[in-house]
């Protein structure tokens, strides 16, 4: 703690991702680490603009050093959340930047003000964090968004509504978002007039985009499970900590079927590893969770599912789905580290993906993303591919020894861009690709093989100078092969 005896903990960094804007929204938590005291004020500068919000606002010792703090917040230790909840001064800070000149790729600084009075002394903290102003692509057909997003209904989270994760998400461009707080948050408010879905629908309603309840449940026996597409009027979900993985998953299969699905969420978190992977039901796992990059393990298990699965694929259409999230508590916004194109097949009758303007509904999002047609960002890039003309998720017929012919696009968020696409076969095989401009296709054509496969895209993207480096992972395309 410095000298001050006063900490504030602010974001590590602030993204715009949509132009025009009308505010910046900094969450900033003030601790103070030895004193009893109050904040009498706190501001937030940036472009030559200042807002400043008087409050008084109390403030107990903390018994946490500066680094204990960061790393509950950002762990959602239920624990540190319940300490410093009680002890802390917590506000959300918007500054106007509509009508200013904002440009796509840039960047600048936030400095957050803060004044106290500690024992009677008044006291002064200052602080900066990086902004970056990159807009999403714009690719007819595919939205993006985040599909594990915490609130305040969870008790590892202080103080942060709802309402607040889904206006994060329309003003920034998302397509949607997955609210997934922890079942022992919700209990028995998950149906009902006041309800955790109730207020989801509420959210969605002001906001204008999906905003569709999910939640994270954990096994007995270890690692947590994102329940998707549950039934809605029922009471509860599966409570956290009672089944094992496999009955778990039965659990959620039955809140809602056919429909419900469980997705593995962080599967190989040192805290809460996935454990066991005997489990034939399982939709989905997270290849990258509050990261840019996919972790390695996390890879290697998915690629193991598509090859142990490939016949049942090819029958049934079903597979293990990636996705990429950024699983957010506390200072973390949603999309940050974790994000997740998908591209419709269809938006129902009358309606088709080819305009962005097209309606996005809750069962569309549900739909997609259990089909797979999704692409699995680190940071909001996108990239994609078709293969003799189907789209990822899909499965392209082809004969042995016939010509397999690849098309691959990169669209990078504001002011990056791509630097090497790989293509991975399900026999172990890699190609290397030298990117395009973002938007123009890069084609492929590739001898297809003797017996069926799938493929998939990586996509590496980084802003100048190689700064962020993140990834892109596709979804497969699976080939039935037949004899010529």
């Amino acid at each position: 703690m410095r000298r001050s005896d006063l900490a504030v903990f602010v974001p590590d960094e602030i993204e715009i991702n949509r132009l025009p804007a009308d505010a910046v929204t900094v969450p900033v938590i003030v601790a103070s680490r030895l004193a009893d005291g109050m904040v009498t004020s706190l501001s937030v500068s940036a472009f030559e603009k200042t807002s400043e919000t008087r409050a008084v606002l109390p403030l107990a010792a903390l018994s946490l050093s500066p680094e204990e703090v960061r790393a509950g917040l950002d762990a959602g230790d239920a624990e540190t959340v319940a300490q410093v909840s009680k002890r802390v001064a917590y506000r959300h800070v918007a500054l106007n930047v509509g009508g200013l000149p904002l440009e796509n790729g840039s960047t600048s600084f936030v400095t957050v003000t803060v004044d106290a009075v500690l024992s009677g002394r008044r006291t002064r903290e200052i602080v900066r964090l990086p902004l970056h102003v990159t807009t999403l692509p714009e690719v007819p057909g595919w939205y993006g968004g985040d599909g594990h997003v915490h609130t305040q209904w969870s008790p590892d989270v202080i103080l942060l509504p709802l309402a607040q994760r889904a206006r994060c998400a329309r003003d920034n461009g998302f397509g949607y978002i997955i609210i997934t707080d922890h079942e022992d948050g919700i209990g028995e408010r998950w149906g009902g007039a006041q309800g955790y879905c109730s207020q989801c629908r509420a959210a969605e309603d002001e906001y204008g985009i999906p905003i569709l309840p999910g939640v994270e449940i954990g096994a007995s026996g270890g690692g947590h499970c994102l329940a998707y597409y549950m039934d809605e009027t029922e009471a509860s979900a599966p409570s956290n900590r009672m089944f094992e993985a496999k009955v778990l998953l039965d659990k959620i299969e039955e809140h809602n079927r056919p429909l419900s699905y469980g997705i593995v969420a962080h599967p190989f978190e040192r805290r809460e590893r996935w454990r066991d992977w005997s489990v034939r039901n399982l939709a989905g796992m997270e290849i990258i969770n509050r990261s840019r990059k996919s972790r390695p393990e996390a890879v290697a298990k998915w690629f193991e599912f598509l090859r142990r699965d490939l016949s049942r694929t090819l029958r049934t259409g079903e597979f293990v789905v990636g996705v990429a999230n950024s699983d957010c508590h506390n200072l973390m916004e949603p999309g940050g580290r974790g994000f997740t194109w998908i591209k419709p097949v269809s938006l129902g009758t009358g309606h088709d993906t080819s305009s962005k303007r097209a309606p996005l509904t809750r069962e569309t999002v549900w739909k997609t993303l259990r089909e797979g047609r999704a692409a699995l960002s680190g940071s909001k890039d996108l990239g994609f591919f078709t293969l003799n003309g189907a789209g990822i998720g899909e499965i392209a017929h082809a004969h042995a020894g016939s010509t397999l012919s690849f098309t691959l696009e990169c669209h990078p968020s504001g002011g990056r861009r791509c630097r090497k696409i790989t293509i991975f076969s399900g026999d172990g095989g890699q190609t290397v690709l030298r990117p395009g401009r973002p938007g123009t296709p890069v084609r492929l054509q590739a001898r297809c093989p003797r017996t069926s496969t799938f493929y998939v895209a990586r996509f590496d993207f980084a802003s100048p100078g190689g700064r962020r480096p993140s990834e892109v992972w596709t979804n497969p395309v699976f080939v039935r092969v037949t004899d010529a």
